[in-house]
């Protein structure tokens, strides 16, 4: 395919549709509607697929491709709509702008079985608009090629019904004031580079699932005790909060050895601030939680063997030292 215009209020409707097969290729949709049953943007050549207005409507999205170019899709408006899944290989980018994207299946972002191409720049970008997904599994495999999730503007609107998994080869960046809403879903990390995660330490995470999920969060942070050092390239999260829409549910776990060390159930969770809405609940399910700002708003807390500590910050830390020579020497003085 060369280059395709789709106007307003033109329709078209497609078994399949290969942007790239056999050359570039390039479509841009200015308005009406595009059934396009499979989609897939790139190829032997690179392709591009650039959605400004109107409604794109797919059965799965292949983006990717096999001569080292990046193929992409770029919306900047409109509705866009893959009832199946969304898989990423060789250099594909969804970089969604404005308009809304919803994948009622899976994003998967970092192909199995790698490339012998580029395997670096494979990337969801979210810099706006709203989008919607079922699951996100980010360079979950050990032979995958490596993906990116990127949030990189705060105002993207971003939601995950059922699995937001990052795994070996996956990275994640995100911009102070990400948000991540999570509607009934289960936070898996099976990384052992806390810095491919650095953008974690930027997100909030709102866990609003309701009273029926109990959703499961792996810890995957060294246990240093409370101390600031164990905020410092340790899966730290910026904020983690209960309830939201509706109530939150969530159960710590460790299922995973993110530390190398050969052991589970040791690890823990670093968070900047811990948020506990009106009704929802948090079982600790015997791991360890580290916080610099804790809100309960009548949440309810099993520690089930577990621990919440505060760490005190360095403010506090200068009180204690300067303020308690000063306590004694008054009481001296009585």
């Amino acid at each position: 395919m060369g280059q395709v215009e789709l106007e307003a209020p033109a329709v078209l409707s497609t078994a399949e549709v290969h942007i790239g097969m056999s050359a570039r290729g390039y479509f841009v949709q200015t308005g009406g509607v595009h059934n396009a049953g499979q989609l897939r943007v790139g190829g032997a050549w690179s392709g591009h697929y650039e959605l400004q207005a109107g409604e794109l409507n797919a059965a799965d999205m292949y983006l990717g491709c096999l001569n080292n170019s990046r193929s992409d899709v770029l919306q900047t408006g409109g509705t866009a709509t893959v009832t199946g899944d969304v898989s990423f290989s060789g250099n594909g980018v969804y970089d969604l702008r404005s308009g809304e994207l919803t994948v009622l299946g899976s994003a998967y972002i970092g192909a199995a079985g790698g490339n012998q191409y580029s395997i670096d720049t494979n990337m969801c970008l979210l810099g706006g608009g709203r989008a919607a997904f079922g699951s996100i599994m980010v360079g979950q495999y050990e032979d995958a090629e490596k993906g990116r999730l990127a949030i990189i503007s705060p105002g993207a609107q971003v939601e995950v019904t059922d699995t937001l998994a990052i795994g070996p080869r996956g990275q994640f960046q995100a911009v102070p004031g990400a948000v991540i809403h999570m509607t009934g879903s289960a936070f898996i990390n099976e990384s052992t580079d806390p810095a491919a995660l650095a953008g974690l330490g930027n997100l909030t995470l709102v866990f609003e699932g309701g009273a029926a999920e109990v959703d499961p969060f792996e810890v995957a942070g060294e246990d240093m005790g409370p101390v600031l050092t164990g905020f410092a390239d340790n899966f730290a999260l910026g904020t983690l909060t209960l309830g939201g829409a509706d109530i939150g549910k969530v159960r710590l776990c460790d299922t995973f050895d993110n530390q190398g060390d050969g052991a589970l159930g040791n690890e823990a969770l670093y968070v900047t601030s811990l948020e506990i809405g009106a009704g929802s609940y948090l079982d600790l399910n015997g791991l360890n939680i580290y916080y610099l700002n804790f809100i309960d708003s009548g949440g309810t807390i099993d520690l089930n063997g577990g621990s919440m500590t505060q760490v005190p910050e360095p403010g506090t830390l200068m009180l204690i030292v300067v303020g308690f020579p000063m306590l004694l020497k008054r009481f001296r003085r009585w």
